[in-house]
């Protein structure tokens, strides 16, 4: 009687896949800006959209790599930037924004404001008021040749006391009526 016996070995070694690509920016996706870049007077033209136009003296604005920068040196100051990256007809609109300040004002308020939607003369917009006390108020408006509030609220837990950065989200969807949503928190 003979008995075969037969051994095999096999080793597998896997390696896994690739981590996958970053997905594409949204298809509605109007303007986005990581400020990447320098520019000495303005703030240039963003990563996606077209090219931010500044209304007051371009030395007051610039981008240093990191942040675009608007500085203030004096009350009373009305200085803007803005893009044109919203398609015509659009309305629906999302506006995700880091913004800050390295002070509070001496004596008055600071007022930063971000539109969500802005058609010739009107637009939905946050008014955000850094009070001399360091809270920061939030107002939603619609202006239409003057400013008409809609609805404000001390933003909980921000206070600015030094350089304090935070977050908006303004969100602004339909057409008679028109939904408008903000939020406002700090930063981290």
């Amino acid at each position: 009687t003979t008995t075969t016996t037969t051994t095999t070995s096999t080793t597998t070694t896997t390696t896994p896949p690739p981590p996958p690509p970053p997905p594409p920016p949204p298809a509605d996706l109007f303007v986005a800006d990581t400020f990447t870049r320098s520019v000495a007077a303005g703030w240039g033209t963003p990563d996606t959209g077209s090219p931010w136009t500044v209304i007051g003296p371009p030395d007051r604005f610039a981008v240093d790599g990191t942040t675009g920068r608007i500085t203030l040196d004096a009350p009373g100051l009305g200085v803007h930037a803005y893009t044109d990256g919203t398609p015509a007809g659009s309305t629906s609109t999302d506006v995700r924004a880091t913004l800050g300040v390295d002070r509070r004002a001496a004596g008055g308020s600071i007022f930063i404001s971000v539109a969500g939607r802005h058609v010739g003369d009107h637009d939905y917009r946050a008014k955000l008021r850094i009070q001399p006390n360091g809270n920061v108020q939030a107002i939603l408006e619609r202006f239409v040749g003057t400013e008409t509030p809609l609805a404000n609220v001390i933003v909980p837990g921000l206070t600015v006391t030094g350089p304090t950065t935070f977050e908006v989200r303004l969100q602004v969807v339909g057409t008679n009526p028109t939904a408008i949503n903000l939020k406002v928190w700090p930063t981290g």
